[in-house]
């Protein structure tokens, strides 16, 4: 669910509806495929669920909900997540833009952050956002959140968090969840 007056941008009312029902879609699809990848590597049955409430892409004017979307549940433990799109392809990250609310509900929830593309997906764990949230400049972004304070990181960033080990940056390895994106690539990204 998103609160219309928080989230709301130069957009038209249609297109601001429009643009969050196309989000949900290529997250549902993502998580689709992330369980085919999930199941491949940790070589047994993967199963997803909501968490967050709403996700039909109408919009809500008084209530912010910012609970992680999925749980997959692997080996009967739970990961939560939170699945983060891009609009884009894109072969390398130079820059990544989280909102601090987001943050602060993932920790709440100790959830992870994906961040699916074409060859790859980023996985960012609890530690990596604590550390965003307390070592890197939090401000308005007004074309990425008018009303949200976000946190924009850069290529250094990056790398820290990697090679520290609270983020990683992960090749599809399963061959279905690579044939899923390469069958649905007008879905996933704006091409």
């Amino acid at each position: 669910m998103s609160n219309y007056l928080h989230r709301k941008d130069n957009r038209d009312d249609k297109t601001f509806s429009n643009d969050i029902k196309k989000t949900i879609n290529r997250e549902q699809l993502w998580s689709y495929i992330l369980c085919h990848e999930l199941s491949y590597l940790y070589k047994c049955n993967v199963t997803c669920e909501d968490v967050a409430k709403g996700g039909d892409g109408s919009i809500v004017y008084n209530h912010i909900d910012a609970t992680p979307d999925k749980k997959f549940i692997i080996n009967g433990k739970t990961l939560i997540v939170e699945i983060k799109t891009f609009n884009d392809i894109i072969d390398e990250i130079y820059c990544l833009t989280f909102k601090v609310s987001s943050l602060r509900k993932c920790l709440e929830y100790n959830s992870y952050i994906i961040i699916p593309n074409k060859e790859w997906w980023v996985l960012l764990k609890p530690q990596g956002m604590q550390y965003l949230l307390y070592n890197c400049e939090q401000k308005i972004y007004t074309a990425f959140s008018p009303n949200d304070k976000s946190i924009r990181i850069y290529k250094n960033i990056v790398d820290f968090l990697t090679k520290s080990h609270n983020m990683q940056i992960l090749f599809w390895n399963n061959s279905q969840a690579k044939r899923i994106i390469k069958n649905n690539i007008n879905k996933l990204f704006n091409i």
